[in-house]
């Protein structure tokens, strides 16, 4: 019996089908966002793609990088003449999410059985991935955005890069220019550099010391710039402003979190300038470079407007602004959204980052790229295109542990409870209507049941409901595994490993 159950839970279609069931479930029963006929502002932008994108005020030079999955819904409404009405449109989007998750479920177990991983790492790894509010909420409730399906080409990119398939690699990444601009350049990375994985070398102090000063100046040089010369502060509605009595402990937090992200360079190896030419290989270098390039074209061609709302100096300025208006704020709503797996990230940080520094310069150089850019700023959508490679690789990480059947119980059920599966969200519009905000300016409840879960909205309330729930589920983890043992049987520390 035990057996079967296993070949079951282990088959490669059974993560796929369950949450197939669920998203259809979800998608005939369960609630949806009800303003603007479920698409709010972001969801308005791709519903005018869809009409007649050349219409569409928002058809401009941003717009254009995440223009592809308004066209495909576009043309399979067209292939199955349907009309493009906001009903329709809207199940569209919910439907497209549901066929991203499934296939991404489908590709996590391709990932998880290359990187040979264990049974039960092999659920923890699915529980971590798509028991959150981000999978289970987000691409049902408010379905009208890029994020699953950029989710989904993530997963299939690594997969490829994994299989050294440099076509596609190439498509994909292709793809992504109009999808998900980040994945874009993370796919410009896996052509230029194919997977090499490098051995392990420990830094001495002086080159510790060296990589801490970088990393940290680099968010100072920024916090400098965006806060104290441009006078940055959050403008955006139901955001609060920077609280400057607790500026300085926002940015020391900030500036631990960039500390942390040093120790993705702490192998020597990957500074060994022989083993860095000998995996340099130019037809692939050329290749990122005309992709690059084709895409520029491409957009040049079409001469575009830019943006009335965005343009490249507020995306890169945002995540600093918005990293400070509460301490720590984007870890907790990096929790928000992604559950108990940002817990695990935290607590086996040591291991994943030794992990990442070992898989070779590409992927290196992506993950280093999508964290400094975007690895502090709480709306952890933005973090959409990277969070699976964080979690195959964190299952990778400890996959030499021998956890205890107790641990996983309890991360099964903390999942569901951080995931908030169990929670309705029960939107009011006249809540809304009414502008009935906080003393510091967020909407309250009942509509922070939605708002809590996008990093700069979530309510002061919202902050201390989820920062405690955080503190309180990385302590039962961090005791369940202080003492873990390798397989091999030998005692190691929680960071134990290398």
């Amino acid at each position: 019996m035990k057996q079967q159950l296993k070949q079951i839970l282990g088959h490669n279609w059974f993560f796929p089908i369950i949450l197939l069931n669920y998203g259809l479930f979800y998608i005939l029963f369960l609630e949806k966002y009800p303003a603007s006929d479920g698409f709010g502002t972001d969801g308005y932008v791709y519903r005018s793609l869809i009409i007649d994108f050349t219409k569409s005020n928002f058809y401009d030079a941003y717009y254009i990088h995440r223009i592809f999955p308004s066209l495909l819904i576009r043309n399979i409404f067209s292939l199955a003449s349907l009309e493009l009405s906001p009903v329709n449109i809207f199940y569209g989007f919910e439907f497209l999410n549901l066929a991203c998750l499934v296939v991404s479920a489908f590709y996590i177990k391709k990932l998880l059985v290359f990187f040979k991983i264990t049974f039960k790492n092999q659920l923890l790894a699915f529980l971590l991935l798509f028991i959150n509010f981000a999978a289970l909420k987000w691409p049902y409730y408010f379905p009208a955005m890029t994020d699953s399906i950029a989710f989904m080409l993530s997963i299939v990119l690594l997969y490829a890069y994994l299989e050294n398939s440099t076509v596609w690699i190439a498509i994909i990444t292709i793809v992504l220019a109009f999808t998900w601009p980040m994945g874009f350049y993370q796919g410009l990375l896996l052509i230029a550099f194919p997977y090499r994985p490098v051995s392990y070398g420990s830094p001495g102090k002086m080159c510790k010391a060296i990589l801490y000063i970088v990393s940290l100046g680099l968010f100072l040089s920024a916090f400098i710039y965006v806060i104290l010369v441009n006078k940055g502060n959050t403008d955006l509605v139901f955001v609060p402003r920077i609280e400057q009595n607790l500026l300085l402990y926002s940015v020391l937090f900030v500036a631990m979190m960039y500390l942390a992200f040093a120790r993705l360079f702490f192998n020597t190896e990957i500074f060994n300038l022989n083993y860095l030419l000998k995996s340099l290989d130019l037809k692939r270098i050329f290749l990122a470079l005309s992709v690059f390039a084709g895409v520029a074209i491409c957009v040049s061609i079409l001469d575009l407007p830019q943006s009335k709302i965005y343009n490249v100096s507020s995306v890169l300025e945002n995540p600093v602004i918005h990293s400070l208006v509460r301490p720590l704020l984007s870890i907790v709503a990096h929790f928000s959204f992604y559950g108990i797996a940002v817990c695990l990230i935290i607590i086996f940080w040591k291991d994943l980052s030794a992990t990442i520094s070992k898989a070779g310069h590409g992927l290196l150089a992506a993950i280093a790229l999508n964290l400094y850019l975007f690895g502090i700023m709480p709306e952890s959508r933005m973090l959409i295109n990277l969070f699976p490679w964080l979690i195959i690789l964190l299952i990778y990480s400890v996959n030499n542990y021998s956890f205890t059947n107790a641990f996983y119980i309890v991360t099964a059920g903390l999942c569901a409870v951080a995931s908030k599966i169990w929670l309705l969200i029960d939107y009011e519009m006249d809540y809304v209507l009414g502008m009935v905000t906080d003393k510091n300016g967020s909407l309250d409840f009942p509509n922070q049941r939605f708002y809590m879960n996008l990093g700069p909205w979530m309510s002061e309330k919202a902050y201390y409901i989820h920062g405690g729930a955080m503190l309180i589920s990385v302590l039962i983890l961090f005791f369940m595994v202080y003492r873990i043992r390798v397989q091999e049987g030998s005692k190691v520390k929680l960071n134990g490993g290398q």
